[in-house]
């Protein structure tokens, strides 16, 4: 095989072997296999040169060449390999997303597996890679002059859940030009956004509470001071990096609103901006226009311990789903649970209270999960924070390098929990004080269950798992229910007790997901079968007599994919949904029906662990992955896909043909 590869030119001194840790080898037999290919440009099809390529077997390297440098033509080759299943090859180079074998879309989908057999060349083992896109302009305001060192900030629409969403994107400074440049975007519909909160806090707040410092940290370090307005005896307006309000006209206080491309003040007024791959986008500009300002304040129901030093939000209409950063305002709750927000433009709100919260962010970068995940560093904490924990997670039902970004708060000092009590209240804001807002605390919903674990006979024995992430799902993803979850880790290996606390008036679905072989086959509320049923906790604040039962006897469905040609469509992408068309529709983060692959060389492909049933299965291109996350895919696929009823521990092969969707 060395000897082939070397007559045709393709391994030799282009190869660059990378260090790596010890390898999975086979000592039985000398491993005869190879694997070669060419890294591409998804845009330009050229080839990349300096791209690394990693080839693993499960979760281990291979060999003493698991990682290699693409050479001038994008080639690279793996010899001496055993024979076997279940390699991945994937790919990176510094400007350009990840990408691996099979993904031939930028997409978050798992790649395609390779199998080898003695002696077996793989010679056409291509990659994509896409390089982002990227988009600039200009902040002025209303005279035409740039705006310096204000925040810009791009949000990203896109289907999550089987919904449209808006998503957190990346953010910058403006320089001393009034520029800015957000580079590392993939494709879609995007808003470029101007945020301006208007901080207000109590004129008595030192400067260490407004910085978020607690007394024992100010004692040892040096104590920022935030440049604030006098615009109340009692309160006072804090500046970030804000645009600055000018100063008032006619004898009334003027602000700036939060702004979008190119002018608008609301989000339903934006001009949108689509991105293609790699596409670099100037003159996105922004201009900020003043408005008068005027107060709100109110007062806070609820109880006096929930009162002290709490955060409440004032989030313009369109904007409730983001959440740090695209406030109107912010402000502090006085002890006996009055509040005022100083400043607020004109506008349509919702006053939220500020317990933590959650929503779908974007980051720019190479999206790989360090990356996504990684917590954002644009907005800064409204003054009266101090500190905040976070949790990140990929979305198997949304577009890759979007996760569902958790946060919790403290304020004071004191923890809040974001479980406890929720309060929300929509005003209208029309340039004049507005006064007497009552924002009502209600207490979050409680769930209290059991899990059953029932194993299946007819399979090999497994571990029971030592944790069961029992979750609840908003339906349609709307971030502003959370994901109220099972905290700790249940005990009782035959009927574990578990407790989800936080449940907000919303539908939900009860999810686990387990790792394979265990999944879940039934839940019952009460002695109803809700497995496939969504439950409403808009009318109720508790839910008992929950059971969840788990098993190892999950459905298998395999199969081989053929071309139009009758060849093995390496590569393919297949997707497993099913028949029932409500579940084509709010399915929530994780569906546990609705599933992608991608077949290996050979064209094979396999769902295991999933939950009996009746699905469609179809093959579509490796380019079409994602498709199933558009509107009205499902049914459109449903016509032309494969049915095939699975029962537990049941196995059923289909073979199928690759499939032009329109």
């Amino acid at each position: 095989m060395l000897a082939r590869l070397l007559r045709l030119g393709m391994f030799g001194a282009f190869l660059v072997v990378l260090p790596h840790g010890p390898g999975v080898q086979n000592s039985q037999a000398p491993p005869t296999a190879a694997i070669s290919g060419v890294v591409v440009d998804g845009t330009t099809n050229a080839p990349i040169a300096g791209a690394v390529v990693s080839l693993t077997k499960g979760r281990e390297q291979v060999g003493p060449q698991s990682r290699q440098l693409t050479d001038g033509k994008g080639r690279y080759a793996f010899i001496n390999l055993p024979a076997g299943e279940n390699y991945a090859l994937t790919a990176n180079k510094f400007g350009y997303f990840d990408g691996a074998y099979g993904r031939e879309a930028a997409s978050n989908a798992p790649g395609g597996q390779l199998s080898l057999a003695d002696g077996q060349w793989v010679g056409n083992a291509r990659i994509v890679l896409w390089r982002p896109a990227a988009l600039g302009g200009t902040v002025i305001d209303e005279r035409g002059e740039p705006i310096v060192n204000v925040y810009v900030r791009v949000i990203a629409q896109r289907r999550v859940a089987g919904a449209t969403h808006l998503v957190a994107g990346p953010s910058t400074l403006t320089d001393d030009r009034g520029r800015y440049r957000i580079s590392g975007l993939r494709p879609g519909r995007f808003f470029v956004s101007v945020p301006s909160v208007q901080w207000s806090v109590p004129a008595s707040m030192t400067a260490a509470a407004i910085a978020g410092m607690s007394e024992q940290l100010a004692a040892t370090r040096e104590v920022p001071v935030e440049t604030a307005l006098d615009l109340s005896a009692s309160t006072r307006l804090v500046l970030g990096n804000f645009p600055v309000p000018p100063p008032p006209s006619d004898g009334r206080a003027m602000a700036y609103s939060i702004a979008f491309h190119p002018a608008a003040t609301a989000i339903g007024d934006a001009t949108a901006i689509e991105l293609k791959d790699g596409e670099e986008r100037d003159s996105v500009d922004v201009r900020l226009d003043p408005v008068p300002g005027a107060h709100v304040s109110g007062k806070v129901q609820g109880p006096q311990e929930a009162l002290v030093n709490l955060i409440l939000r004032l989030v313009p209409a369109g904007l409730e789903e983001l959440g740090l950063g695209s406030e109107g305002a912010t402000t502090i709750v006085a002890n006996d649970g009055t509040f005022v927000f100083l400043n607020v433009p004109a506008g349509a709100y919702t006053i939220d209270v500020m317990r933590g919260f959650s929503e779908f962010v974007e980051r720019a970068g190479s999206g790989s999960a360090m990356e996504t995940n990684r917590s954002q560093e644009f907005p800064p904490r409204p003054p009266g924070t101090i500190g905040s924990g976070w949790s990140s997670e990929t979305l198997p039902s949304g577009p890759a390098g979007t996760s569902y970004m958790t946060r919790s708060t403290s304020a004071g000092g004191r923890f809040i929990n974001a479980t406890a009590l929720t309060g929300r209240t929509t005003l209208t804001v029309s340039g004049r004080d507005v006064s007497d807002v009552a924002v009502v605390l209600r207490a979050a919903g409680t769930m209290h269950g059991r899990i059953v674990v029932e194993p299946d006979p007819r399979q090999k024995s497994a571990p029971r798992p030592q944790y069961l992430p029992i979750r609840a799902e908003p339906v349609n993803g709307d971030p502003r229910l959370g994901l109220p979850r099972v905290e700790g880790q249940t005990t009782n290996p035959d009927s574990d007790a578990f407790e989800i606390f936080g449940l907000q008036a919303g539908r939900y679905w009860l999810r686990s997901n387990l790792p394979a072989p265990w999944v879940v086959k039934s839940i019952a509320m009460n002695g109803k079968d809700m497995t496939n049923t969504p439950f409403d906790a808009s009318s109720t604040e508790s839910f008992t007599g929950v059971v969840v039962t788990i098993t190892n006897g999950g459905a298998t469905i395999n199969g081989a994919i053929a071309d139009s040609q009758g060849q093995p469509a390496a590569g393919a992408a297949v997707l497993l949904f099913p028949v029932e068309p409500a579940g084509w529709m709010d399915f929530g983060l994780s569906p546990t029906r609705i599933k992608t692959t991608s077949a290996s060389n050979t064209g094979a492909f396999e769902f295991s662990a999933r939950p009996a049933g009746d699905y469609y299965v179809i093959a579509l291109p490796a380019r079409d992955i994602d498709a199933w996350q558009g509107p009205d895919f499902f049914k459109r696929a449903s016509a032309r896909a494969t049915r095939v009823t699975v029962g537990w521990g049941e196995t059923k092969t289909v073979d199928l043909r690759v499939m032009e969707i329109k």
